[in-house]
């Protein structure tokens, strides 16, 4: 994700490593996705589906926090201070968010703290970058705050969503509008400047990767226990 420079953990081959484990992390994260989808079917009987999409899960996700853990290390000399510690807060918040699945999935201890502590953080994240990120424009800023406050809500919506709290169907239908304006203002500057607002390189754009896989996961397994 950074421009490589000076040290081990500015190397190619540490970039190679984190990417490396994010993979096998995601593979196994869709594997585990289709094992689910065939856990009802004669296949699941004779190669243990619903076991084998419980294992991969864990197993993807937590390798999908050590790859966001590592992201947090280098550190890319062509930004400010402020945007290195802004970027590793980001991954580490990441970090802790799949922690948390993982930990909630399995049923263990603390695990709706770690959701908590994680959702927030990235909640925080969005927001002060809603009111940092340079803008050539006015119009520009209010575009940039428009769209990074829709995702904070869209982040809330998950942990309202996994814990089950009050208002959780009318909180996610606000995230439905957000992310409604979140993806006209990725349209609008595709065809006003050729390029997205946010791309999968950008802590936004593997954050966006990364809920995307959450929401299917909430909607493919009732096995991340709801509290109701």
């Amino acid at each position: 994700m950074h421009q490589i420079k000076i040290g081990f953990y500015n190397s190619k081959n540490f970039l190679k490593l984190t990417f490396s484990i994010m993979y096998v992390g995601l593979s196994l994260i869709f594997l585990s996705a289709i094992c689910k989808l065939l856990s009802n079917t004669e296949v699941s009987t004779y190669l243990f589906m619903g076991l084998a999409h419980h294992i991969y899960l864990s197993i993807g996700l937590t390798l999908m926090s050590l790859f966001c853990a590592l992201t947090a290390l280098p550190v890319n000399l062509d930004v400010s201070t402020r945007a290195n510690y802004m970027f590793k807060f980001f991954c580490l918040s990441m970090s802790l968010l799949l922690t948390g699945l993982v930990f909630k999935w399995n049923l263990w201890p603390f695990g709706d703290g770690i959701l908590i502590t994680s959702f927030f953080s990235l909640f925080i994240y969005y927001v002060i970058k809603a009111f940092t990120q340079n803008a050539q424009s006015s119009f520009e800023s209010i575009y940039n705050k428009m769209f990074f406050i829709g995702f904070a809500i869209v982040t809330m919506s998950f942990l309202f969503r996994i814990q089950g709290y009050p208002g959780c169907e009318e909180m996610i239908a606000v995230s439905y509008f957000a992310m409604m304006v979140v993806v006209f203002l990725q349209l609008r500057m595709l065809v006003i400047n050729g390029t997205w607002l946010v791309n999968i390189n950008t802590p936004v754009g593997f954050s966006i990767l990364i809920l995307f896989i959450l929401l299917c996961l909430i909607r493919l397994d009732s096995g991340i226990q709801m509290l109701h």
